[in-house]
């Protein structure tokens, strides 16, 4: 007896978006691999290759948080960096060394 239940399409959540938004605010030199593999995971899904695409959205997504959090560290840094900057100005006094 033959099985004639449609098949039910797999879901693709594509990462392009995050991956170009990581790059461009983030950490460009890793959002530029995730938006390599997400093009290749949307390039896949549409050819109807589900497993290549599953794998190369699982590395994009992967590409896309290392940006993220090298990003994140990087304001994060900036931003102490800034505020021990500014510490340091307010304690100096000019002024000092002219009388």
């Amino acid at each position: 007896m033959e099985n004639n239940k449609p098949i039910a399409p797999v879901e693709h959540k594509s990462f392009l978006v995050w991956a170009i938004l990581s790059s461009i605010f983030c950490c460009t030199p890793f959002g530029i691999p995730s938006i390599v593999y997400a093009a290749i995971a949307n390039s896949k899904h549409g050819a109807g290759d589900d497993v290549a695409a599953a794998e190369a959205n699982a590395k994009a997504k992967k590409w896309f948080w290392w940006a993220f959090g090298c990003g994140i560290a990087f304001w994060v840094l900036y931003l102490i960096y800034v505020v021990v900057l500014l510490v340091a100005l307010n304690e100096y006094d000019a002024y000092d060394y002219y009388y």
